[in-house]
């Protein structure tokens, strides 16, 4: 959606396809820019969506150690610095991962802005090819120092539906996501084939652009030596 500056803004709704499970966006007029919203809404076609890509806060257990673990003391209190950042730019919608730790980091964000955020699976973790959990972390460590290209074919499929995801956010949003989604997200949009090109710490917020095509990179978030939780 186009915003127009002073005169739009964004209303407390989001949109995307039925498949993403998210409601068609609206402008609004906006009185003297004072915040007054009117009941006529205008409808823009879409030019650049702007996407917060947020890491969940650090999880009470390692990628592997724990099928869905939550949030500890510091990743809760890392989702709550996160959505104090994030506040001032909404309200918008909050996209995020199924699964516990993401759910939870969006909590204090969605919190503020009084929504409900909306479920994404294909902004999940990266699939685990067993059922048996035995060996989750050697295999990921296995093929994080790899490349896109070299994986096996049902990968790749993960890598596309996470990056078509994104550019089916027809609207400025935020969403909340994992260390190797972040990173296919992020290798596409600078072109960089290996599964791990960049280090995102926990509830660090890596800013991207889509036009519904394809999506590109307008900020780095906060890198660390941290592992994959």
């Amino acid at each position: 959606m186009r915003r127009y500056e002073g005169r739009m803004r964004n209303a407390e709704c989001g949109m995307r396809n039925a498949e993403c499970g998210i409601k068609e966006f609206c402008l609004f007029y906006n009185k003297a820019g004072r915040g007054d919203i009117y009941n006529s809404s205008i409808v823009i076609p879409s030019v650049m969506a702007k996407i917060y890509l947020v890491r969940h806060g650090k999880a009470t257990a390692g990628w592997g150690m724990k099928k869905d673990p939550g949030l500890d003391d510091l990743g809760r209190a890392q989702a709550k610095a996160a959505a104090l950042t994030l506040a001032p730019l909404g309200p918008l919608p909050i996209i995020t991962s199924p699964l516990t730790r993401t759910r939870e980091t969006s909590r204090p964000l969605a919190e503020i802005w009084d929504i409900e955020p909306q479920i994404e699976k294909r902004v999940g973790e990266i699939r685990f090819p067993s059922g048996n959990q035995s060996g989750r972390v050697q295999w990921l460590q296995s093929i994080m120092g790899d490349k896109w290209s070299n994986l096996d074919p049902d990968l790749k499929a993960w890598r596309r539906q996470v990056i078509e995801a994104l550019c089916s956010c027809h609207a400025d949003c935020v969403v909340f996501s994992h260390f190797i989604a972040i990173n296919a997200a992020f290798g596409h949009a600078t072109g960089d084939d290996r599964v791990v090109s960049f280090r995102p710490d926990n509830c660090s917020i890596t800013i991207m652009e889509t036009n519904g095509d394809n999506i590109t990179l307008v900020k780095r978030g906060d890198e660390a030596d941290t592992r994959v939780n």
